[in-house]
């Protein structure tokens, strides 16, 4: 929360700009009951917030609590853009039924998701990561995304940057192959609250 002169504002965590809404509108004007008055088109803010605030428990602990811990860890530990790494330990830990392991590969996922630049350079990462990702799951109805909550993490991401990844071929190569990950995408699309 910002406060400017006696009105409260808050931060988006996705641009950390304070005039933004949870519609992801920019620009608008603080008011004094705390809200705050936009006349800004829609950004990819909304979608990116509710990717930020994704609950879920790592072995029985919430992920924010988790993420506070794993930051006190000394030396502490670095975020990677390799991000197939921690799907592939997933899935090691998946297969052996080590599930503090898939928690934990899950919670570093999506902290680092949560710091991933897309780039011309970083585009290839993702691209890996969905394709490792649904070609090394299975299906499960229980998910959102018809998947493990591995796939559930990485569709949501997706969805939350949809914007940024339509703009390189490399994504829509990974779109004209179809399969499990397309359809995932557009059931997500059509369920996702934002």
């Amino acid at each position: 929360m910002h406060v400017t002169k006696g009105v409260k504002q808050a931060t988006c965590p996705a641009c950390e700009n304070a005039t933004c809404d949870k519609l992801g509108r920019h620009g608008g004007q603080a008011v004094p009951d705390g809200s705050t008055a936009l006349s800004g088109k829609p950004t990819d803010c909304a979608p990116i917030n509710t990717f930020a605030t994704m609950i879920y428990n790592v072995n029985s602990i919430p992920h924010q609590i988790f993420a506070a811990k794993l930051d006190t860890l000394s030396p502490p530990i670095a975020h990677s853009n390799d991000l197939a790494c921690h799907a592939k330990l997933y899935c090691f830990a998946q297969m052996y039924m080590a599930d503090p392991l898939k928690d934990i590969c899950t919670h570093m996922l999506h902290r680092d998701l949560m710091h991933f630049e897309i780039t011309t350079d970083t585009i290839g990462a993702v691209v890996e990561l969905v394709s490792f990702t649904y070609d090394n799951t299975v299906f499960d109805t229980g998910m959102l995304s018809g998947g493990s909550e591995l796939r559930d993490l990485v569709l949501r991401f997706v969805i939350a940057r949809k914007s940024r990844l339509a703009q390189f071929h490399e994504f829509d190569e990974l779109l004209v192959a179809g399969g499990d990950f397309v359809v995932d995408l557009f059931r997500g699309e059509l369920m996702m609250p934002f």
